[in-house]
Formats: C-alpha cells, sequence, structure tokens
C-alpha cells in the first residue's frame, strides 16, 4: 500500500448500500475514473465474489474483493468503501461495512496488499477505530499511519 496505491480520492464514506454488488460498483468506478483499472475489471471481481463468495470476508464487517491483474488492472490501487450501516453478504447474511477492494498489477504487488491490509484489519483496535470514521480523510490517516509501521 505505497503512496501509489491507496489515494483519498478513492476512498469513500457512505450512510449505506442495498447491497455488496453496489458497494463493489461503487469502488471499482472510483478505480475507473481515476485510470487504474478498465471498465471490465468490475465485472471480474463481481463473478470472483459470486463464484468464492465468503472467501473475499478477511475478519468481521470486512471483504476484500478482487480479481486477476489481467482481468483489467492498470496500476497497483485499492479503493475502500466503509458503510455506516452494515449490509449483508447474499444468502449467508453475514454482515459487511467495510469494502477493501484491491487492484494488483501482478501476484507479487498483490500478496504485499494483502499483507499489509491484513495486518491493519487484523488488529481489533484499528478496524473499530475505521468502523467509527465520518470522513474520508479521517479513514486515509489510519492507513497512513499503518503504512509506517509496516
Amino acid at each position: 500500500m505505497k503512496e501509489e496505491s491507496i489515494q483519498l480520492a478513492n476512498i469513500q464514506i457512505v450512510s449505506q448500500v442495498k447491497d455488496w454488488q453496489e458497494a463493489v460498483t461503487l469502488g471499482i468506478q472510483r478505480l475507473i475514473l481515476h485510470g487504474d483499472v478498465k471498465e471490465q475489471y468490475l465485472k471480474a471481481v463481481i463473478d470472483n465474489v459470486k463464484h468464492f463468495g465468503t472467501s473475499f470476508i478477511v475478519s468481521p464487517y470486512v471483504i476484500l474483493p478482487h480479481a486477476r491483474p489481467e482481468q483489467g488492472v492498470i496500476r497497483n490501487a485499492v479503493s475502500i468503501v466503509l458503510a455506516q450501516k452494515p449490509f449483508y453478504f447474499d444468502e449467508q447474511k453475514v454482515p459487511v461495512k467495510l469494502l477493501l477492494i484491491l487492484a494488483p498489477t501482478d501476484s507479487r504487488s498483490h500478496l504485499q496488499m494483502l499483507q499489509k491490509l491484513a495486518y491493519i484489519v487484523s488488529d481489533n483496535q484499528t478496524v473499530k477505530q475505521v468502523m467509527e470514521c465520518t470522513t474520508p480523510e479521517a479513514l486515509y490517516d489510519i492507513f497512513l499511519q499503518y503504512e509506517a509501521k509496516v
């Protein structure tokens, strides 16, 4: 998650979304807008989540959906969508509030991004702070603090 992979412009805090597909769409639209991914990446991520299901859920309330680099990634990026009200992951009824969408350019970048994000979401106190954020700037600051530690 170097500076070039997470940008304040790719962080959104919304009051609610109707489902995980809307949350994924919101997040990937930011990546498309900023030239990080091609439009086909949206379909690839949605297809992956449908296929792999809850395996993208990495901790309570946190999901990390992504697709393969060759499915439309232009440059390393992360898009963050925080919903103030939880939405549910299909029939599983797993509540989710934080969506961290990865867009890695290769397998090495993919593993590095996953490691750093896992470090953040494995700390319960940090996750609590993230869930309480009310502005993209506050959320960005938390991620920058962890970037300095990793």
